[in-house]
């Protein structure tokens, strides 16, 4: 495996769109073992949580000093607040374990 597939295969496990439905078959359709492609895309999406995590301790926190990002940010989650509140009240604990269940892209 090239380091150029590699690291295209470990970008598109970390993606929310493709996950490890567009890293597999993308190392495989490259010449790689499917054994090493699930292997490797496996590892590099249960990173996503960790890179999360020190985005929001260390990145996030030096960018929130800047007016402008915070300004954008904080409009981001004000206006996802109030797009979702009437479905969260609706539907609650189990509607998000459902949603968060389903594989789908972007969840």
């Amino acid at each position: 495996m090239k380091l150029l597939d590699l690291l295209i295969t470990v970008g598109l496990a970390i993606v929310p769109i493709s996950e490890l439905r567009g890293a597999i078959p993308f190392a495989v359709a490259r010449g790689t073992n499917l054994f090493l492609a699930a292997f490797i895309s496996f590892a590099a999406n249960a990173l996503v949580p960790l890179i999360v995590f020190v985005f929001l301790d260390t990145v996030h926190k030096l960018l929130y000093k800047w007016k402008f990002y915070a300004g954008v940010f904080d409009r981001f989650v004000a206006k996802t607040r109030t797009k979702v509140h009437a479905s969260v009240e609706k539907y609650g604990y189990w509607g998000l374990m459902i949603f968060v269940a389903i594989p789908l892209p972007l969840t």
